[in-house]
């Protein structure tokens, strides 16, 4: 006779591989951030590369092992976040460098997840529930973001100016960030419309 199958319980999921591996991507970035403030670019870039590896591994392995769990939802863009705005705050110090990381870039990354956050909780007192879920072009943002990073300590590891590609990245990634953070809430406001029609 086979075994019933039983749901394990909540706390004896929260440390699955995946999310081990999402906390590895945490404990790196302050090893990031010291590796920027000495200007070792190509410990930065290894460090920062493993962090990216682990985005992609953490998720995949939670879709392969059946791992997912909201605990590693929640706790995946939060390392995703320390991990980038991290980096690009401290690039953003590096005045002898050029080009640097402007301060406003680093304020427009801060003040859209400050504004998401706020977000969550107005649609939560008027809606009493949130379904939170990245969109594909968060998903793209997040990427850009990556590459962005990856492409200045890759030109300053080099001593190779970016031209162009520099301003394409920076102008781009800015505008993916206001629009995701826009697409955030016009999704969330058609899924209550959508609710509430529903119920009438």
């Amino acid at each position: 006779m086979s075994r019933p199958s039983f749901v394990q319980p909540r706390l004896e999921r929260i440390l699955t591989l995946s999310t081990c591996i999402t906390f590895m991507r945490i404990a790196l970035v302050p090893c990031v951030v010291t590796a920027i403030a000495a200007e070792s670019w190509g410990q930065v870039l290894i460090l920062f590369g493993v962090a990216a590896i682990t985005d992609v591994l953490d998720g995949m392995l939670a879709r392969l092992r059946n791992e997912k769990t909201v605990f590693g939802a929640c706790l995946d863009p939060i390392a995703d976040k320390l991990l980038i705005i991290s980096s690009v705050a401290e690039l953003s110090r590096t005045e002898q460098l050029s080009p640097v990381i402007p301060a406003w870039f680093v304020w427009l990354m801060v003040s859209k997840e400050l504004l998401l956050v706020s977000s969550v909780m107005l649609l939560y007192l008027w809606y009493g529930s949130v379904t939170i879920a990245p969109t594909r072009l968060a998903k793209l943002t997040t990427v850009a973001q990556v590459l962005f990073v990856m492409l200045l300590v890759t030109s300053y590891w080099c001593n190779h100016s970016l031209g162009t590609a520099y301003y394409v990245m920076l102008y781009g990634t800015s505008f993916m960030t206001i629009g995701s953070y826009l697409h955030y809430v016009s999704t969330w406001y058609q899924q209550k419309n959508h609710n509430r029609r529903a119920t009438l």
